[in-house]
């Protein structure tokens, strides 16, 4: 083996080190044409999305190209570079909203047309995706490609050919007294909401003006519906009868007005005799009271008069006892005194007889008080038992949808109140889930509001009849249900919901000879975290409309519908 010598041990030592540094700088020079690709390339992506952004990127490039840059203009130039960034960022935030901004007011504008109801739930379905992608840059141009498409349905349906009717004063403009004045002043060609100056949207938009008169009817059906499902008195009844009778002979705008005024009036009468009733019931319990409160006095006074009355007994035997005693002390004949004695006994006696009469009589007042209180205390309790039954009726109606008989909207507010502070104490799991009848206003149009109607009762039946005694079931408005499913995760809740799709789409019914297919759409959503109810019901209510753009007769669960749970 060859011994090296010193010299030649650092001779080797240094080869090798500078063979190590070539191969250093090798990589780095690797890493710079990298960085530099990098930079190219961001260049390239970022380029148009703001001038000075890109006039310092181009420098950027440019300065990491040169051997000789120093690392104070490279600093300078990255800090420049930040803050650049950062002004772009806010910018392009800003931007973002005065889109989605834009954007959802297009779809509103769309939204109070009069559209088949198809196109208004695609549209509302649009309106959540707009607030739901608001942070998603990606997504805006397939939500403008959507609301590109939905323009030309409201486009084509607005322009499908009518029977223009004349010029006339809109519905509510008679209701709320516009003038004619400014009905003359108006441009003769008018605007739809979606802004365009076409033809046949000016034609659509004079369809709509005159589009009252069409609306009457609905309208008159509308009002028909919400009367007849109020629980009135026998008297009620026979009113509401005669207001029907009256609602189906309006032929116009005007004649409804009176009829409106007529039903205002009826029911300011309504409330008016609720709060006679209601006075005349304070007035008699007023009275009682005022009663009792005289007997109670009379009663003090029984109790008065038998103080009296021990007193006087009191005093009158101890006078008799000093007479007694006063005549032992000055007795000098036997005669005398037993004479004295007698004499003595007698009056105690007869003080006794007439303190034992006037306590008889005390007594016989005092019974006679006492059962009159008693009458009266009954009284007061049979009329308390009532009014509260009364109140026990009117918050059951309060709280009970007259249509299907199922707990409406305002149960609902008071018991998903009750259920989310179980949860929070840590009972349990709590689901909620939002289902929706499908194209129950294509039964409508077709059969009528009874056909609806009817649906709506036979799904709230059988909905409810599938749910444990531990579940919450309520009307929320329309044909909308909202249940509260305590107890269950958000997995258990969306198999007993898929229970309840399948039992609906299956149900038999039949209306005026035919044969009807009723389904539901539902939005499932379980309580997690530091969630709201809000929060909750809306990210089911978004899963619902997922179902129904899905194709309806769906069940979705809701996205990240456990939600984490924040840290803290």
């Amino acid at each position: 083996m060859t011994v090296l010598s010193e010299s030649e041990r650092w001779r080797q030592k240094y080869f090798d080190q500078l063979a190590v540094t070539e191969q250093e700088e090798t990589r780095l020079r690797q890493k710079v044409r990298t960085l530099q690709s990098l930079v190219d390339h961001i260049i390239l992506a970022s380029r148009g999305g703001d001038d000075v952004l890109d006039a310092e990127l181009r420098q950027l490039s440019a300065v990491i190209r040169q051997d000789d840059a120093d690392e104070g203009s490279l600093e300078a130039l990255a800090q420049q570079l930040k803050q650049s960034a950062r002004q772009f960022d806010l910018e392009r935030c800003a931007g973002a909203e005065r889109f989605i901004e834009a954007m959802a007011q297009l779809v509103d504008q769309l939204l109070v047309c009069d559209l088949p109801a198809e196109q208004l739930d695609a549209l509302k379905a649009l309106s959540h995706d707009i607030k739901k992608q608001s942070d998603n840059l990606r997504a805006y141009p397939e939500l403008l490609a959507q609301y590109s498409e939905l323009q030309g349905s409201a486009v084509r349906a607005l322009a499908r050919p009518a029977p223009v009717a004349a010029p006339r004063r809109g519905f509510f403009e008679r209701i709320f007294g516009a003038g004619d004045d400014r009905a003359a002043s108006k441009p003769e060609r008018q605007t739809c909401p979606l802004g365009t100056e076409t033809e046949p949207l000016a034609v659509a938009v004079k369809q709509q003006e005159a589009g009252a008169v069409v609306n009457l009817n609905r309208l008159t059906r509308e009002l028909k519906r919400m009367l007849s499902e109020l629980p009135l008195s026998e008297i009620g009844e026979q009113e509401r009868d005669r207001l029907l009778s009256g609602l189906e002979s309006c032929r116009d705008g005007d004649q409804l007005v009176n009829w409106l005024q007529a039903l205002a009036e009826w029911v300011l009468g309504a409330f008016g005799q609720v709060k006679s009733e209601i006075g005349a019931f304070l007035e008699t319990l007023s009275s009682r009271l005022r009663e009792v409160d005289q007997m109670l006095d009379s009663n003090q006074r029984l109790q008065s008069r038998a103080r009296d009355n021990n007193t006087e007994l009191e005093a009158a035997m101890r006078r008799h006892v000093g007479e007694v005693q006063a005549s032992l002390s000055g007795a000098t004949d036997l005669q005398n005194l037993k004479h004295s004695i007698n004499s003595s006994m007698t009056s105690i006696l007869d003080s006794v007889a007439h303190f034992m009469v006037r306590e008889a009589e005390r007594e016989q007042d005092a019974v006679a008080e006492a059962d009159q209180l008693r009458e009266r205390l009954r009284e007061l309790e049979a009329d308390s038992r009532k009014l509260q039954q009364q109140v026990a009726e009117s918050q059951r109606l309060a709280n009970t949808d007259p249509l299907s008989g199922l707990p409406n909207r305002a149960a609902y507010d008071d018991r998903v109140v009750q259920e989310f502070q179980r949860w929070k104490r840590g009972d349990g799991p709590l689901s909620l889930a939002v289902f929706d009848l499908d194209k129950l206003k294509d039964i409508n149009d077709r059969y009528g509001h009874l056909a609806g109607d009817k649906a709506i009762q036979l799904v709230a039946r059988e909905t409810a009849g599938m749910l444990g005694p531990e579940h919450f079931i309520a009307r929320y408005g329309g044909e909308e249900f909202v249940i509260l499913l305590p107890g269950s995760p958000v997995d258990a809740a969306m198999q007993r919901m898929e229970r309840i799709r399948q039992h609906v789409a299956g149900l038999p019914f039949h209306f005026r000879g035919e044969t009807l297919r009723v389904t539901a759409s539902i939005g499932v959503c379980e309580f997690s975290g530091h969630t709201t109810i809000t929060e909750v019901f809306e990210r089911a209510d978004q899963a619902l409309y997922r179902a129904k753009r899905s194709g309806r007769n769906r069940i979705e669960r809701a996205e990240d519908s456990v939600i984490a749970q924040n840290a803290g």
